[in-house]
This record gives structure tokens, C-alpha cells and sequence, in this order.
């Protein structure tokens, strides 16, 4: 299982307390993926838009748990559909 860690002799927690939430609500999240995306390429589409990548009101990508995570006003009401689209490495066989 993967997860995080963090000092607690750190002079500032906040980071690292923000990386443990968002950590949680990933595993919390029922948006899981299939497949590990690469990073940068994961987009959120609905049916007639595109939802941005930003932790304001739009989507992220929480890697421990391989989640997806919705914020602010793209907080999407449960049962709407959406598609997620992304790319990811494929190992070559030898």
C-alpha cells in the first residue's frame, strides 16, 4: 500500500498536513482509476464541458490512492456521469 510521511520536527506543518487530507480524501474517493495515468495528462469531461485542473473549482489527481478529486463549484452531485481521459506508460515486453 502506498502512503505518505512527514517530520514532525518540520517548523511548518501545514504542507505536510494538507498532503496527509488530500491523501485521505483520495482513498476516500470513489473515483478511482484503472490505470496509472501519466500526471499531466488527465481530463474531466461532462457532457457538454471540460473541467479544469485546479484545487479552487475544478479536478486533481491524488496519486497515492490513484484518485480522482473534485473541488469547489466542480464539486459534481452524485450520479453524474463523466468521462476521464488520460494516458499512461506501457511497458514494452522484451
Amino acid at each position: 500500500m502506498k502512503g505518505s510521511s512527514a517530520s514532525i520536527c518540520a517548523s511548518d506543518l501545514g504542507e505536510p498536513v494538507r498532503g496527509i487530507l488530500l491523501t485521505a480524501a483520495g482513498a476516500a474517493s470513489r473515483t478511482q482509476l484503472l490505470e496509472d495515468p501519466i500526471s499531466g495528462t488527465i481530463e474531466v469531461q461532462l457532457a457538454t464541458s471540460t473541467v479544469a485542473r485546479a484545487r479552487s473549482d475544478g479536478f486533481d489527481y491524488e496519486p497515492t490512492a490513484n484518485s480522482i478529486l473534485f473541488f469547489g463549484d466542480a464539486n459534481l452531485p452524485a450520479g453524474t456521469r463523466f468521462r476521464v481521459a488520460y494516458q499512461r506508460f506501457r511497458r514494452l515486453a522484451n
